[in-house]
C-alpha cells in the first residue's frame, strides 16, 4: 500500500541503520556497498513498551560512527545520510579525519561561531555570529 496526499499509511516495523563501505568488484566492473556495521534504533513506543530511555537516531548515528573511526584509525572516512541527519550534535561528533556529508534545507543559513564575550557584558550570550557567505 502506498501513501498520497489524501491517505497516509503507517507500517510498523523495524529501523535499521547501516553503515557500508564501497569496494570495488574487479571481475564485474562495478563498485558494491557491503555492510560493516548495523544497528538496530527501536522506535520511541517500543522503548516504552520494555521500559528503555528512548535513543534518537542522531544518536544511534553518532554511536556508530565513532566506533568504526576507531576500527579504521588511519583511514579518511566519509559518511552521507539525508536530511534526518542534518543536526548538530552529529556534524561535530566525527573526529578530524572524518567527513559527514548530509542534505540540508534548502533555506538553510550559516553563522560564524558567536563572538567571546567579556566579563561585562550585559544580556543574553549571542547563539550565533555573522552570517557567512551562502
Amino acid at each position: 500500500m502506498r501513501s498520497s496526499h489524501g491517505h497516509f499509511v503507517k507500517a510498523s516495523g523495524l529501523r535499521w541503520l547501516s553503515f557500508m563501505v564501497l569496494t570495488p568488484v574487479p571481475w564485474a566492473g562495478v563498485v558494491k556497498a557491503l555492510p560493516v556495521l548495523t544497528l538496530l534504533a527501536p522506535s520511541e513506543r517500543s522503548d516504552h513498551q520494555r521500559g528503555l530511555r528512548h535513543k534518537l537516531l542522531t544518536d544511534w548515528a553518532r554511536q556508530g560512527i565513532l566506533q568504526l573511526c576507531r576500527w579504521l584509525p588511519g583511514r579518511d572516512i566519509v559518511f552521507v545520510g539525508d536530511s534526518s541527519f542534518a543536526v548538530h550534535e552529529l556534524a561535530h561528533a566525527p573526529p578530524g579525519r572524518a567527513t559527514l556529508i548530509s542534505r540540508l534545507r534548502l533555506d538553510a543559513n550559516f553563522f560564524a561561531p558567536p563572538a567571546r564575550r567579556d566579563a561585562h557584558t550585559m544580556g543574553r550570550p549571542a547563539q550565533k555570529g555573522r552570517p557567512c557567505p551562502s
